[in-house]
């Protein structure tokens, strides 16, 4: 893993897009493939866990999934140049220690309505440093959602710590959505956002196909926009 990391550092950028572009070079070594099937193969045989792969850059102590808008809108703007099918949702998160309800808003009715109250619970992350060739980081995590129907459960605004409005462009591929989320934090008792943060995951819905070509596909799918954006 050292050694392929090394390597792909002492190859200059253009050498790096010039591989990528010709498929003569996988972004992924032997190693961090293996350890993403396993994740894969997990997700598939659990109904309660996602498996997503977060833009980003890593950090000492973190993974920093907000991204400068001018990325992010250059992504928006190549999925919807290529006509991919896309539908466009308004919702707000609220957070109480291990839950989080949330809320859609419906045009039809002018308001936010409960969809769902969720634990969620992270299981494992594999971050690979991609930034030398496509200036962000990829987090390919998997984690457990499971939805809470008892009684209370629910989360209300007076009860939140913490409330995030997100506003979000999913672009609908066969195995995987991409979402394209702007997301700011809500005062409580000023009623007013803060700044807003953006961020983009690929969510893999496939749950029946081959691990190695869901992975074949996705990471195809990541490079061909990565490659459109830094070309």
């Amino acid at each position: 893993e050292n050694g392929y990391s090394q390597l792909l550092r002492n190859l200059t950028k253009a050498q790096l897009l010039r591989c990528s572009l010709s498929n003569k070079m996988e972004l992924l070594s032997v190693e961090t493939k293996t350890n993403i099937l396993g994740q894969i193969e997990r997700f598939q045989n659990n109904s309660d866990f996602e498996f997503e792969v977060r833009l980003g850059l890593i950090e000492p102590n973190r993974f920093q999934s907000n991204l400068p808008f001018s990325l992010y809108k250059q992504i928006i703007d190549i999925l919807s140049l290529n006509r991919i099918k896309w539908n466009y949702t308004t919702f707000m998160d609220y957070f109480k220690d291990t839950r989080r309800s949330r809320y859609l808003y419906l045009k039809d009715l002018g308001n936010y309505v409960h969809e769902a109250t969720i634990i969620k619970e992270k299981k494992e992350n594999i971050d690979f440093e991609s930034k030398f060739i496509y200036n962000v980081d990829l987090r390919f995590s998997l984690a457990s959602e499971k939805i809470q129907v008892s009684e209370g459960a629910k989360i209300t605004r007076d009860d939140a710590d913490m409330i995030l409005i997100k506003k979000r462009f999913t672009f609908d591929f066969d195995i995987l959505n991409i979402d394209c989320t702007e997301i700011s934090a809500l005062d409580k008792e000023t009623n007013k956002a803060t700044t807003n943060n953006y961020q983009i995951e690929f969510e893999v819905k496939n749950r029946t196909g081959k691990p190695e070509e869901i992975l074949d596909k996705l990471t195809n799918i990541i490079t061909n926009i990565l490659n459109n954006i830094n070309n």
